[in-house]
């Protein structure tokens, strides 16, 4: 619409008419219809894409959380003097916790389909 308004203005009342003609062969129709096409897929990208980052945000976060929480765990046990097979033993453990209380939330709450 901006594009009609502007042109309205730098062109007289009677060659408006003419060249804003909103039939199918008009020209600057034809561009106009083009720019309304061209700024619909660029809001539905932005959207889509907005979508996206939000969905990855909520994706990433947990997992680098988790990332850290390793690293600092497996830290503490190097800082504190542990050999490489005790640092693996010792993660070892904390996935089986982790694994076992996985199993019996989803076992109380019905939805941990093994027993």
């Amino acid at each position: 619409m901006d594009l009609f308004i502007e042109q309205r203005k730098s062109i007289g009342s009677q060659a408006v008419c003419a060249v804003l003609d909103d039939s199918p062969h008009s020209v600057a129709y034809e561009e106009y219809q083009a720019e309304l096409a061209f700024e619909r897929r660029r809001v539905r990208r932005r959207r889509v894409l907005a979508v996206l980052r939000t969905l990855a945000l909520i994706l990433i976060v947990p997992v680098l959380l988790v990332a850290v929480f390793i690293a600092s765990y497996a830290l503490t046990f190097v800082l504190s003097g542990a050999s490489p097979e005790e640092v693996v033993e010792a993660l070892a453990d904390c996935f089986k916790m982790v694994w076992e209380n996985v199993r019996s939330v989803g076992a109380s709450w019905g939805i941990w389909p093994f027993e």
